[in-house]
């Protein structure tokens, strides 16, 4: 089913993806100011942003740091198609346009990426990687049914039956690490390590979707190995 849990069924155990959650570290340093790459922007008729018209929309503000980019303002990314986009893109030098996303955006020095520009590719490994979250004990979802009432003409109402999967309790664990000799590839900082702490954590109190509202954090532990290559986990 659509919105079932993600389940190991041998064990009966929940899993949450990684992506999950990033998606909500992501979704709370947005909220705070933070420059992040990933996510949802929409055109002024409500439409999704392509990646190209992000992609030249940035190199357009730091037009000074691409001499050879041709669009002097938004206006005129505005008025080309994504196609013309992604050629004009092409120009770009790969490594040029990796090192400013880098640079500017956080998600990107935490996370990476992979960004595909006509026939180059960009890719970029995070330095912070987690496993898929499991929960700490067996679960068992629970099928909760109901009726929605609309009125669908005047004097009529519809119903429509509706069925939602809940897990009544879950306490999930992850667990992640972050690669020094990979952060020094992205440019990562030590404050931008504070950054996702305070995401994870603040993060997951600050999810409101239906499925996910009431969400608490219970335990966060960070271990600082010493210098070198040596680590257990």
């Amino acid at each position: 089913d659509e919105n079932r849990p993600r389940m190991d069924p041998e064990e009966n155990i929940n899993i949450v993806t990684d992506s999950r959650l990033k998606r909500t570290i992501r979704d709370y340093l947005d909220s705070q100011g933070e420059e992040i790459f990933i996510k949802e922007m929409k055109r002024e008729d409500g439409t999704l942003k392509s990646r190209a018209r992000l992609l030249s929309e940035y190199l357009t503000e730091h037009s000074g740091e691409f001499p050879n980019w041709e669009l002097e303002n938004l206006k005129e990314v505005k008025e080309k198609s994504d196609n013309q986009l992604w050629n004009l893109l092409a120009e770009v030098s790969a490594k040029k346009l990796k090192d400013a996303l880098l640079d500017t955006f956080l998600d990107l020095r935490l996370f990476g990426a992979t960004i595909a520009v006509k026939k180059k590719t960009i890719t970029q490994i995070g330095p912070v990687q987690f496993k898929l979250g499991r929960s700490l004990h067996q679960v068992k979802p629970q099928l909760i049914k109901g009726t929605t009432v609309m009125p669908s003409r005047a004097g009529v109402e519809a119903g429509t039956i509706t069925e939602t999967w809940v897990l009544p309790y879950s306490l999930i664990g992850f667990y992640g690490i972050v690669n020094e000799n990979t952060g020094k590839e992205t440019g990562l900082t030590e404050e931008d390590l504070d950054l996702l702490m305070e995401g994870m954590w603040n993060g997951t109190k600050d999810l409101i979707t239906r499925s996910k509202v009431g969400q608490i954090p219970r335990f966060l532990l960070r271990v600082v190995y010493s210098e070198g290559n040596y680590h257990i986990g």
